[in-house]
C-alpha cells in the first residue's frame, strides 16, 4: 500500500464519488435507536468517512448538518483537492478532507459518533480490511456506529466470474485503456452468447450491468487489483475479532423475510442458529451480493429486532402514492397503496389508512409520531369511525408503521428536516443544488438523494433559484436564456410559466428547495 504522498492510481483514473443515502448519519441512528442504542443526537455528532473521495458523500451531509463535524479521509490528493473547492465554493466549515492513508489512521484523530467505509472493504488488501475494523475499534464512541459496505455471497460468485474472465482476456496488461477495452471485449462476447440455464442468464445480467456502468466505475470495482467477496458470517466474525458486533442492515428492508412463502419462512425460522446465521440465510435465499452493515461495539446492548416502544420518538414520512379521490376509513373497506420504491400494501386498518392519507399529504416532510398519531385521531373522529379504534390508535400505529418500515413504504427518522412544501414567492433551491447544477447534471437533495436531471430546461432553471426572483421575473430570465423566437411571445411566456411552475412543485417534492 503506497503512503499518502504517493501518485496512485486513484490519481491517475479518479474514482466516482457518489452520494449514499444508507450512509447518512441520520439513517445510522434510526437503526440504532429502533435496536437499543442511544446514538449521538444526528445535529450535534461527529463523523468520519473513509475513502471520501472528493467528498460527494460527506459535502452534502455538512451542508445539511452544520451543528456537526465531519472528517473525511481519501488517498487521492487529486480527489481530495477537488473537495476543497466545493467546501471552499460552499463556505463550509464543519468538514475537513485529509490526504491520508487509512493505515495511518490512529487516534489522534479523535473519538467519532458515526465512521462510514463504503466501497472500501473488498476492494483493498488485506491489512487495510483490518485496519479499517481498527479504525472503528478504536475511534468509535461508545454508542457509536460503523457503516461498512462490502461485496457479499453467494451472490457475489457471478461478480466474481466475470471479472476472472475478463482479467483472462486481458492477459499481462498494466495499462488502464487497455484493461477496459479488454474487460469490455470479453462482457459483450458474453453477452452475445445465447442465455441458457440460470449461471448463463446470470453471467448475461452481469455483463450487461458491466457495459452500463462508467468506465472509472469499472476499472476500480471490476478490474482493480483487489476484489473481494465475503459471506456474511465472516464479516461478522472478523468484526468480533475487533471488539465490534453486528447491529443492523442500514436498510431495513434487507433483515426481512416477509416477502418469502410461510412455509419457507417457518424452515428459516427452524434452520438458523440465531441472528447472525438467520442474516446469513437470508442472503442464501436471496443470493445477495452486497452489503450495507452496520457495526457498534461489542457489549453494547442490541436488540435482534427492531423495538416497536421505540417508534414514538422517531419522525416519519412516506413517499407513497393512494387511490385518487378521499380514501374510506371505514374498518373492513380495503384501500391500495403503493410505493415508487416497488412495494404496495392493501389495508383495511382504519388507522393505518388515515396514517399513510396524513403522510402522502404532508410527503416530503417528516411528522413526529405524537402529531402523527393526533391527525389520525382527527380524521378518524370525522370519518364517524369508532371512539375504541380511535383510542388504540398510538399502540396499532406503531406496530403498523415499524412493519412498513420494513418493508419499504414509509421511513422512519431519528431528527426532524428542515424541507419547502409549498414553494415561496421568491423560490430558492438549496446552495448545494445551485452549485452542482453549474458543474454537471447530478443533484444532491436535502434528504441526501442523488437526483440525474435530464433536462436542459432544469439545468437553467435551478441557478436562478436564489430567492432573489419572483416566478415572473423566473419565466423572464428562463425566456432570455432559451432566446425563444417570439413568434407568439404571449402563448410562449404562458408555456414557460406553466413549466416552471410544473419544475418548482417537483422541486419542492424532490428536497431541493428550501424556500
Amino acid at each position: 500500500m503506497s503512503s499518502a504522498s504517493d501518485s496512485t492510481i486513484y490519481d491517475e483514473i479518479l474514482y466516482p464519488s457518489y452520494t449514499h443515502k444508507s450512509s447518512h448519519p441520520g439513517v445510522m441512528a434510526t437503526q440504532a435507536t429502533l435496536h437499543g442504542l442511544r446514538p449521538a443526537p444526528v445535529g450535534n455528532c461527529r463523523v468520519l468517512e473513509l475513502g471520501c473521495g472528493n467528498g460527494s458523500n460527506l459535502i452534502p451531509m455538512a451542508y445539511g448538518l452544520p451543528g456537526s463535524r465531519f472528517v473525511g479521509a481519501d488517498l487521492s490528493i487529486r480527489a481530495v483537492e477537488n473537495g476543497h473547492e466545493a467546501i471552499r465554493d460552499l463556505g463550509l466549515k464543519n468538514i475537513e478532507l485529509r490526504h491520508a492513508n487509512i493505515l495511518d489512521i490512529d487516534a489522534s484523530w479523535g473519538e467519532f459518533d458515526y465512521i462510514i467505509a463504503h466501497g472500501v472493504f473488498s476492494w483493498v488488501p488485506p491489512v487495510v480490511r483490518d485496519k479499517v475494523l481498527t479504525i472503528c475499534q478504536e475511534l468509535l464512541a461508545p454508542q457509536g456506529v460503523a457503516f461498512v459496505s462490502f461485496l457479499a455471497l453467494p451472490g457475489a460468485h457471478v461478480r466474481a466470474m466475470l471479472r476472472e474472465m475478463m482479467l483472462f482476456h486481458a492477459g499481462d496488461t498494466k495499462d488502464a485503456a487497455a484493461l477496459l477495452a479488454a474487460g469490455r471485449e470479453m462482457a459483450s462476447f458474453i453477452a452475445g452468447a445465447p442465455a441458457g440455464d440460470l449461471v448463463q442468464q446470470a453471467l448475461h445480467g452481469e455483463a450487461a450491468r458491466f457495459l452500463e456502468a462508467t468506465p472509472n466505475y469499472v476499472l476500480h470495482d471490476d478490474l482493480g487489483e483487489w476484489n473481494e467477496a465475503f459471506y456474511f458470517v465472516q464479516f461478522a466474525g472478523m468484526a468480533a475479532e475487533h471488539g465490534l458486533q453486528f447491529l443492523a442492515e442500514a436498510e431495513a428492508i434487507e433483515m426481512v423475510d416477509l416477502h418469502l412463502p410461510p412455509p419457507v419462512r417457518e424452515n428459516l425460522a427452524r434452520i438458523a442458529r440465531g441472528r447472525l446465521h438467520h442474516e446469513q440465510y437470508l442472503d442464501f435465499l436471496k443470493g445477495r451480493r452486497f452489503r450495507q452493515t452496520l457495526l457498534c461495539r461489542a457489549g453494547v446492548p442490541v436488540l435482534e429486532t427492531a423495538a416497536k416502544a421505540r417508534v414514538p420518538e422517531l419522525w416519519v414520512s412516506c413517499p407513497a402514492k393512494g387511490p385518487d379521490g378521499a380514501i374510506d376509513l371505514s374498518p373492513g373497506v380495503e384501500v391500495a397503496f403503493s410505493s415508487p420504491r416497488g412495494p404496495s400494501l392493501e389495508t383495511a386498518m382504519p388507522a393505518g389508512k388515515a396514517a399513510l392519507a396524513t403522510l402522502i399529504n404532508a410527503w416530503p416532510l417528516r411528522l413526529q409520531f405524537s402529531d402523527l398519531v393526533h391527525g389520525v385521531r382527527e380524521k378518524l373522529s370525522a370519518a364517524g369511525v369508532s371512539d375504541a379504534a380511535v383510542d388504540g390508535t398510538a399502540a396499532g400505529l406503531a406496530g403498523f408503521l415499524l412493519h412498513l418500515n420494513s418493508a419499504g413504504l414509509v421511513d422512519l427518522h431519528c431528527e426532524p428536516l428542515v424541507l419547502c412544501k409549498t414553494v415561496s414567492d421568491r423560490p430558492m433551491a438549496s446552495a448545494l443544488a445551485r452549485w452542482q447544477v453549474m458543474r454537471g447534471n447530478l443533484v444532491t437533495t436535502l434528504r441526501h438523494v442523488s437526483i440525474t436531471l435530464q433536462s436542459e430546461v432544469t439545468l437553467r432553471l435551478i441557478p436562478l433559484l436564489d430567492g432573489t426572483r419572483t416566478h415572473g421575473e423566473i419565466v423572464d430570465a428562463m425566456l432570455a436564456i432559451t432566446n425563444a423566437p417570439g413568434v407568439d411571445p404571449a402563448a410562449e411566456r404562458a408555456e414557460m410559466a406553466t413549466t416552471v411552475a410544473q419544475r418548482l412543485e417537483r422541486f419542492a417534492s424532490e428536497g431541493i428547495l428550501t424556500a
